[in-house]
This record gives structure tokens, C-alpha cells and sequence, in this order.
């Protein structure tokens, strides 16, 4: 086909389909003016829609030249004196993305007025017509104050050399804003003539504008050095670098010399190093991450001792970078730092720079830590280690080995590096006499040990002594056995070794995993267990019972609430009653109706009036409602009623309107 016969008629089908398009928020080609007349009047606030629809349309213009300059004539439109400010910017920032030179001459008009200078610079900044440049630069001779500036921080960030020669006219002005404005701006155009004038700049030392002075002479230097002027960027920066010259200036100047040497700047990062200029020194160690001889890791390591400690910190990080032989030299020397943070350094190095064969390293950094901060960060690196399975078997063989290191560490760094090799191990510490290495032994199988393990794990369950583990064995079973898929398997380990298990600690444990059983077995023996004449027994079976995973429990916990000898069995009842009715919220019967009237009639005070009614405000039914209802008049729980009803009747407003306006109205 035709190339030009083709966009005519995708102009064609465009102005055809967009008018029905803009019934569903985009732009119709054929209805600009009705759109735009929308827009013109906009209000920050008002509905976005017409805005939507033209930013749309631009999108679509990027393909289109013939609604481009549709476009573009109608956003010159919205620039006019009738339109609102918002439509002024809206139409700037469009510009600012498809406007040409046709654009320039209304841009420009808003150049005089303050209140839309920076709009107008917005869309010139980005116009790519050296049109745009002009107008910016004619600007300048009506703008004052922060107008001013605002047009040479555009012509500045436009680069243009058109603008170099009214940017020197600035920086005598006596507007020392505009001054430092137009230095900058100078620095940001660079060649030859914005050089010389900043090489003028420099030699009359004006100390209003110094700063502003060396920010431009370093982007000329920058602008040197990428054009490949490399002598004379290097002498340029280094005038930037003398003494006494703000840090920041300083610091890019040495950056720019280390870039330009023919070594790569390895011999004058040495020389920095050596040397007493201390400000320099982090942006020298900086740049080793970049040097490419091999030998670079172990020459810097050299020089560490003649280093202050935060900047042998600086040096470790910069070799743990490089991530060679030399560098993890280094850092498995720095481990005998006399400075802690030099220590830490070097240990968080070892972690990126080791494998399995750094394990030794660090076991025996973490026998002789000095302090809590110190071993966080031993057993970081000992979790960031590579060589995965083979560092497991290395850690594993360490938390074996007779060695005096905290093996609690070790474990953690396993279970962190979800080491499952790491089960057995876990497993023999876990009755270990140390509190802290059996708690980790416990809270590592948690996370580690799976279906095949849960056995094991309730032996050393049952042979827990100490009772600060106690609570970390409880929890890695109850993890273990929730990852058993059959409810039947759960059951029958739980249940036979609570039978054989003889000791009262024991059995009360086995008793509080019943739950994440969860059948008919567990829950008998739960049972069983909330009516036993020892108090420690009944209580287990009770918070069972309270724990259940669903409405299976409700008649014993039922039971046991109206048998509850304290108050402190009869609170733990009843929650876990109102727990059991929340759960089932989601399918509301008669049943359900009737617990949670039993509960509410039950209850021996407002608070637990209060509990019920926020379980009953998720059952979606007119007869939660009317419960909810009847509560409005207990003037110690009416808030909570309120927010019930509320809550109720929003959910069944639509299937029971009438129901939920007549509860609604007694609220009033």
C-alpha cells in the first residue's frame, strides 16, 4: 500500500473512532475545541477527566503528525489571558513533551509575568528548537529577581552556546543570585568561551560568587576530560583540589585526576593514602573497586595499618568489593584489629569475600568476640557465606567439634541459611545442658525440620529439663506437625507420645499440640484432658480445647466454661467460644444464631459483651442484626452495639434493605 495513502487513512479512522473513544475517557481528535474548552477552565480540584483525555491524545500524536499539530495549536490556545492558571500549566507540561519553535512565541509572552515564568520555562527547558533558546535568552532583559533565574537555570540546563555570551552579561550583575545562577549555567554549557569566562571568574576571586565559581569549574573540567582534553582537565582539577577549596569541590576534583591517569590513578591513590590530606582520603579508597591489577587487593591491604580505623573500614568495604584472593587476605588479618568497628568490618567482609573454607576463620572470631554487636555480625557472615551445601557441612562439623565458640551462633546461621542438612545436628542439640544452644537447637527446627523429623522431635520434646527451652520445644513441634498433610498422621504421633510419656511437664506440652491435630482423636483426648483432677493437666486441656481449629470443640468447651471452678478458666472459656462463633461467620445458620445468643446471655459482664458483639458484627444476616439490635439498650456496651448494627447492616443492605434501614433508624 501507498505509504502516503496509509496516514491518511489511519488520520482518517483516528477522527473517526476517537470521538466515540472520548464517551470512555480518551481523546476525540474530532471534538478538540470542546475538549480543550473543558480544560481551559480548570480548577485544581475539578474532574480530570478532560485532562486525561488530551495527555491521551499527545501519546497518541507521537505516531501523528497531523494531530500533533492539532494538539499543539490547541495547548497554544490554553496559554491565552481567558484560561485558568491550571490550564496554563497542564498546557506547559504537554509542551514541555511535544511542543516545536511554533510554540515558542506564546511561551515567551509568558516569560513577562512572574506568577507564570516557571511554567513558561517548564515547556522551554524541553523544546528542542533553538527558537526556545532565543526566547529564554530575550527573556532576561525584562526579568528580574528569581524570574531571572529562573530563565538561566533553563538556558543553563539547555547547554546551548547560543546562550554563553548573555550568561557572561550576568555574572556582573548586581543581583548576586543571578550571578551565581548564571556561573552555574556557564559550567553546565562549558566550551571554549564559557571556559575563558570561568577562567576570568577565577583569576578576579570575588568571594560572593567563589562556590559558584568552583562548581562551574569543575563541570568544565568534567566537560574536558570528556572531550577528551585530558591535560587540560587535569590542570584544570588540579587548581580544584588545592586546599581550602570547599570539601565537596575537592573531593570531585580528585575524582576527575584519578580517572584521567594513564594507571588508572592507582599510584596517586597511594600517594593520597600516605599522605596527611585525610578529607580525600574516602573518595581514594573508593575508587580501588575499580583499579584491574590483581595485585592491587594485597598492595592497598599493605597500607592499612597507616590508616585512622573508620578509614581502614573504608578500605575493607572497597576490597570486599573486589572480591579476590588479596582482599580476603586481608580481611582474615583484620580480624585481630584492636578496634572493634575494625573487626566488625573485617567480619562483614569475610561474609561477602568467603565460602566453606572461611568457616574455621570466623568459629574462632566468634570464640574470642568481645561483645553482643561484635557476634550479630559473625554470624551475619556466616549466613552470607557462599559454597551452600559444602559451608552447611562445614558449619555443621563446627557446632560438633569440641571448639569453645557459642554454638547457639552456629545454629542460627544454619537455620537462617535454611539448611536442612543441618536436622540431625539441630536435633543432638537440642537437649543440650547450655539453655541457649538447646533454645536455638529448638527455634532452628522450627523453621528446618519437616514431616519425617516430627517424631525426633517429640522424643526431645519430652526430654526437655530446662523450662526457659520449654516454650521454644512447644513451638518448633507445633510448626513440624502443621506440616504434616494428614490430620490422622498429626494425631497418632502426638497421642502415642502422650501415652508413653510419663512426666507432668511432658504431657502438658503433647496436650497443647493436640490442636494442630485437629481430628476426632486429638480432640476425645483434649477432652479428657480439661476434666483431669491434676489442675496442670486440665488446664492444658482447656487451652486446647480454647485453641481448637474449629466448631468440633464447642459442646466440651461449652461444658467446661459452665463447669469452670475460677475465673480464670471461665474467661479463657468464654474466648474461646467467641473465637469459634467468629469462624463461622462466613456461612451464618440458625445454629450459629443460637451460640451467639447463648454467648450474649451468658456473659458475665460487659466486657464479655463487648467481645461477643465484635464477633457478631461479622455475621452478615438480619438475625445477627436484631441480636446486635437488642444490645443498644445496654448502655455499658451501646458503642460497641452501634458499631455491630452499623457494620451488619452495611453488609446486608442490598438482600434485606428494609432490615437494615429499621436498624439503622435506632440508632438516631
Amino acid at each position: 500500500m501507498n505509504s502516503h495513502l496509509f496516514s491518511t487513512m489511519k488520520s482518517s479512522f483516528l477522527r473517526l473512532v476517537l470521538p466515540v473513544a472520548l464517551l470512555t475517557g480518551s481523546l476525540a481528535a474530532a471534538d478538540l475545541s470542546a475538549t480543550f474548552n473543558a480544560v481551559a477552565k480548570y480548577e485544581s480540584g475539578a474532574d480530570v477527566t478532560p485532562l486525561r483525555q488530551v495527555e491521551q491524545g499527545v501519546s497518541q500524536s507521537a505516531h501523528d503528525a497531523s494531530l500533533r499539530r492539532q494538539l499543539e495549536t490547541e495547548l497554544i490556545r490554553m496559554l491565552g489571558a481567558e484560561t485558568t492558571f491550571e490550564a496554563k500549566r497542564f498546557a506547559c507540561q504537554q509542551l514541555a513533551v511535544m511542543g516545536s519553535g511554533t510554540s515558542v512565541p506564546a511561551l515567551a509572552e509568558l516569560l513577562a509575568d512572574t506568577n507564570t515564568v516557571g511554567i513558561a520555562c517548564l515547556a522551554l527547558a524541553n523544546i528542542p528548537s533553538k527558537k526556545a533558546t532565543e526566547a529564554l535568552r530575550d527573556g532576561l532583559t525584562e526579568a528580574r529577581g528569581m524570574a531571572r533565574v529562573q530563565i538561566i537555570n533553563t538556558l543553563g540546563n539547555r547547554k546551548s552556546a547560543l546562550a554563553v555570551k548573555a550568561l557572561i552579561a550576568q555574572t556582573y550583575s548586581a543581583d548576586q543570585a543571578v550571578v551565581d545562577a548564571a556561573i552555574v549555567g556557564l559550567g553546565k554549557i562549558g566550551g571554549k568561551k564559557a571556559a575563558k569566562a570561568i577562567a576570568v571568574l577565577r583569576e578576579e576571586e570575588r568571594p560572593a560568587c567563589a562556590n559558584a565559581v568552583l562548581e562551574a569549574s569543575l563541570r568544565i573540567a568534567e566537560k574536558l576530560a570528556g572531550k577528551g582534553s585530558r591535560k587540560k582537565a587535569a590542570a584544570l582539577y588540579g587548581e580544584l583540589i588545592a586546599s581550602g577549596h570547599p570539601l565537596a569541590v575537592r573531593r570531585g576534583a580528585l575524582g576527575g585526576l584519578l580517572r584521567l591517569d594513564p594507571d588508572g590513578g592507582e599510584g596517586r591513590v597511594l600517594d593520597v593514602l600516605r599522605g596527611s590530606d585525610a578529607a580525600l582520603k574516602p573518595v581514594a579508597i573508593a575508587h580501588l573497586a575499580t583499579l584491574k591489577s590483581p595485585e592491587t587487593s594485597a598492595k592497598f591491604g599493605r597500607e592499612l595499618a597507616r590508616l585512622q580505623p573508620h578509614e581502614q573500614v573504608l578500605l575493607l568495604e572497597a576490597l570486599a568489593v573486589r572480591g579476590d584472593a588479596g582482599a580476603l587476605t586481608t580481611a582474615t588479618e583484620s580480624l585481630k584489629a584492636t578496634n572493634g568497628t575494625v573487626r566488625i568490618a573485617a567480619i562483614a567482609a569475610l561474609g561477602h569475600l568467603g565460602d566453606a573454607r572461611t568457616v574455621p576463620t570466623l568459629a574462632e572470631a566468634l570464640a574470642a568476640a568481645k561483645d553482643a554487636p561484635e557476634r550479630a555480625a559473625i554470624e551475619q557472615s556466616l549466613v552470607r557465606l557462599r559454597g551452600g551445601l559444602e559451608t552447611d557441612r562445614a558449619l555443621i562439623a563446627q557446632l560438633r567439634s569440641k571448639t569453645p565458640e557459642p554454638k547457639n551462633v552456629l545454629i542460627s546461621a544454619l537455620a537462617k541459611r535454611d539448611s536442612r542438612e543441618a536436622v540431625p545436628a539441630l536435633l543432638e542439640a537440642a537437649l543440650s545442658p547450655d539453655a541457649a544452644v538447646a533454645k536455638s537447637a529448638f527455634q532452628g527446627l522450627a523453621r528446618l525440620a519437616g514431616p519425617a523429623d516430627v517424631a525426633a522431635l517429640l522424643q526431645k520434646l519430652i526430654h526437655v529439663e530446662l523450662s526457659e527451652v520449654r516454650p521454644a520445644a512447644e513451638d518448633a513441634a507445633s510448626q513440624a506437625l502443621a506440616r504434616m498433610p494428614e490430620l490422622g498422621n498429626r494425631s497418632t504421633l502426638a497421642l502415642d507420645t502422650l501415652q508413653a510419656a510419663s512426666l507432668l511437664e511432658p504431657r502438658c506440652s503433647l496436650i497443647r499440640l493436640l490442636p494442630i491435630c485437629g481430628d476426632a482423636r486429638a480432640l476425645a483426648a483434649a477432652k479428657t484432658a480439661a476434666t483431669d483432677p491434676e489442675t496442670r493437666i486440665a488446664d492444658a486441656g482447656l487451652r486446647a480445647l480454647a485453641d481448637w481449629p474449629d466448631a468440633s470443640a464447642w459442646e466440651p468447651l461449652l461444658a467446661a466454661y459452665q463447669q469452670a471452678s475460677n475465673d480464670a478458666h471461665r474467661a479463657l472459656a468464654f474466648r474461646g467460644l467467641t473465637r469459634l462463633a467468629s469462624e463461622d461467620n462466613a456461612r451464618v445458620d440458625a445454629k450459629l444464631i443460637e451460640r451467639y445468643r447463648l454467648l450474649l446471655a451468658s456473659a458475665k459482664g460487659d466486657d464479655d459483651r463487648k467481645l461477643v458483639l465484635g464477633a457478631l458484627a461479622g455475621a452478615a444476616s438480619p438475625e445477627a442484626l436484631a441480636l446486635a439490635v437488642e444490645q443498644l439498650a445496654n448502655a455499658g456496651v451501646r458503642a460497641e452495639a452501634e458499631l455491630a448494627v452499623k457494620k451488619i447492616a452495611e453488609a446486608i443492605k442490598d438482600k434485606h434493605p428494609q432490615a437494615a434501614q429499621d436498624a439503622l433508624s435506632k440508632l438516631k
